[in-house]
């Protein structure tokens, strides 16, 4: 009962935070699924679930589930008559984004549990460098430059889409801490 609780408040508040940003900076653009602001929908639920798998169980299960995920959105790329090279990217992305949560989760598990609150900034940062590839990768079959700005707004985005849900999954930690407190229970 005491993980159900712990996964619930990981995945509530991961989404909710990361919704919250997102429509607080970007608006409606994140109901967009054609916009990349859709990701604070997207990776919100996806990187929450990826989060409380990895705290709460062993690390196979979320990456069995990150698998099992790129399996299932092959059905709708392929329904959208996308190109191959359209679809292998997608996959790639989020293969890259959800691994990225999952190697973080990870690391947040095993080295720095101790540290209460701030691995948010560190999520945060790792998804920026993960949008700030995903820009040049996007732009190696273009001849001319990437304007800076393209890459200053992917940074960002990747910094509020992953420091978002780290805040939300940290939030529901301090709850579930809290909580174990009042009723007595070891966290």
């Amino acid at each position: 009962m005491r993980k159900l609780l712990t996964a619930l408040l990981y995945f509530v508040f991961g989404v909710i935070v990361s919704i919250i940003v997102g429509f607080s900076v970007y608006g409606q653009d994140i109901l967009s699924t054609t916009n990349n602001c859709f990701h604070f929908i997207s990776l919100g639920m996806t990187g929450a679930i990826i989060l409380a798998l990895v705290r709460l169980y062993r690390a196979w299960v979320a990456a069995i589930f990150i698998l099992v995920l790129l399996i299932l959105m092959v059905g709708p790329l392929l329904i959208l008559k996308l190109p191959l090279a359209a679809i292998l990217f997608y996959m790639l992305w989020y293969m890259g984004a959800g691994y990225t949560i999952f190697g973080m989760g990870c690391l947040f598990k095993a080295k720095i549990q101790r540290l209460p609150i701030g691995k948010f900034l560190l999520l945060g940062i790792a998804l920026a460098i993960l949008y700030i590839v995903k820009t040049f990768l996007i732009h190696i079959p273009i001849t001319k430059p990437i304007p800076v700005t393209e890459i200053i707004s992917n940074a960002i985005l990747g910094l509020l889409v992953g420091g978002s849900l780290g805040l939300g999954t940290e939030i529901g930690e301090l709850l579930d801490r809290l909580v174990c407190k009042e009723i007595g229970t070891n966290p």
